[in-house]
């Protein structure tokens, strides 16, 4: 089952991929819960899947409600959620299925989940001009504006070492490296040669800079670099590329503590089977997960007051501490745009990461962690709106805020509630009221 709003562009490849499983057809059905969409997926979804399950929710009831209610429009022991940005390989369901059988005490289990495309481990190391050493350790050295592979239109670059800082630049975001630093580059295919386009600059207008660019272990030039951007185009053989393309992961298994410290296991790491055993895990991430219907009807569906992000890590939590395993298993795997709805790093993303790192901490965390963070963050919110509204009255340019203060409008009026849920549940039979479908959208956000 999928959740869609607005995915018309992910649901072609998507759901390929999923009715091409090698799962007997007789075993499983494939659903399309669509949150109101309005650029054309559901008229896709009708003429050209009409074997696909489409449930419409007539609203946007966000993923934990979208969720819900095509859980409830089921039957089956299981019910597998995967996101629609998604490419599954054709085991992705089997290996689910086998490790939940596995084990009735087994609730949830989780997928390896990679990114999308394979990536080039690019290394930039800095040498100042006519100098035989490196440019000094941790100091800024280069701007980059841009590394990606000619032809590969997966916006998805990854500074995984010497990154010190980042800012907007007509649009783009430009990375402030240190003097070496590692990139993952997504590339289409990690079997033919590759076209590597490099726009940056030096840090500095005193230093001009010559700068060794690595594919791999395998120095493919060495450019010289001023304070003016340069656009570079440097060409990595088929072997090169060979040696140097490996999956990026982008989640294998979830790791959240009592005082609210998070991530994905994992992420942004070359997979090079680091996690190719089945594991207990703290949490599993919802865009590949298999839930068991008897643990759903104990505990309850997702808490719809998250909409999106965290809501899985909320459900997660509830499960574990009703006494079912959660299992990751490296067996199921399949590829992940990532944030193909809400945009990586836009208001709306942050919105909700921000806010539901709250709402779970108030939940489910220590007494001391929640009082903690709820504190600081309503101090840091006042601080600013006062500085904005000195800056008003002196007529400048003030601090901009405004999702910090959508975040405590949406908190302090969430906050009651739960404070209340810290310490009840909702009914087992699906009926409390958070775990319904859900009532928030956007605009109550």
């Amino acid at each position: 089952m999928s959740v869609n709003y607005n995915g018309r562009r992910y649901l072609d490849r998507f759901l390929q991929s999923v009715l091409a499983l090698d799962y007997p057809p007789a075993c499983y059905r494939v659903a399309v819960v669509d949150n109101a969409s309005t650029d054309g997926s559901v008229e896709l979804l009708r003429k050209q899947f009409p074997q696909v399950c489409l449930v419409q929710a007539g609203r946007n009831l966000g993923f934990a409600g979208g969720c819900n209610l095509g859980i409830r429009a089921t039957a089956s022991d299981y019910v597998a959620l995967v996101n629609n940005d998604t490419v599954v390989e054709p085991s992705w369901l089997r290996a689910l299925v086998e490790v939940a059988e596995s084990d009735p005490r087994v609730g949830l289990v989780g997928s390896k989940i990679l990114f999308l495309t394979p990536f080039l481990d690019v290394g930039l190391e800095t040498l100042a001009a006519g100098s035989a050493g490196p440019s000094v350790s941790g100091a800024p050295a280069l701007l980059l504006h841009e590394a990606r592979v000619v032809g590969c239109d997966y916006d998805k670059l990854v500074v995984r070492a010497g990154h010190l800082a980042a800012s907007a630049e007509a649009g783009r975001f430009v990375r402030t490296l240190a003097g070496s630093a590692r990139l993952a580059v997504p590339v289409t295919r990690a079997d033919a040669p590759a076209t590597l386009e490099l726009t940056v600059r030096a840090a500095s207008s005193r230093n001009d800079l010559n700068v060794a660019v690595m594919v791999g272990d395998a120095e493919i030039s060495r450019v010289a670099v001023t304070d003016t951007p340069r656009t570079i185009r440097l060409e990595a053989s088929r072997e090169i590329v060979t040696r140097a393309a490996r999956d990026l992961i982008n989640n294998a298994g979830t790791r959240i503590d009592g005082g609210g410290r998070f991530g994905d296991r994992g992420i942004f790491e070359f997979d090079h089977g680091q996690y190719d055993r089945i594991a207990d895990v703290p949490a599993l991430c919802g865009a590949s997960v298999l839930l068991r219907r008897t643990m759903l009807e104990q505990i309850g569906g997702f808490d719809t007051r998250y909409f999106m992000y965290f809501e899985d890590v909320d459900l997660s939590w509830r499960a574990r501490r009703s006494g079912w395993r959660l299992l990751y298993t490296p067996h199921s795997r399949l590829r992940h745009v990532h944030a193909g709805t809400s945009g990586e790093g836009s208001p709306l993303w942050a919105f909700f990461v921000a806010r539901n790192h709250l709402f779970w901490l108030i939940k489910h965390g220590t007494a001391r962690a929640a009082l903690r963070a709820v504190s600081v963050f309503y101090v840091r919110v006042t601080v600013r709106a006062l500085r904005a509204a000195v800056s008003r009255l002196r007529r400048r340019p003030g601090p901009d805020g405004i999702v910090e203060l959508q975040i405590a409008r949406s908190l302090t009026r969430y906050l009651p509630g739960l404070v209340v849920s810290r310490y009840r549940s909702p009914r087992a039979d699906g009926a409390g009221r958070w775990t319904a479908v859900g009532n928030e959208g956007p605009a109550s956000a």
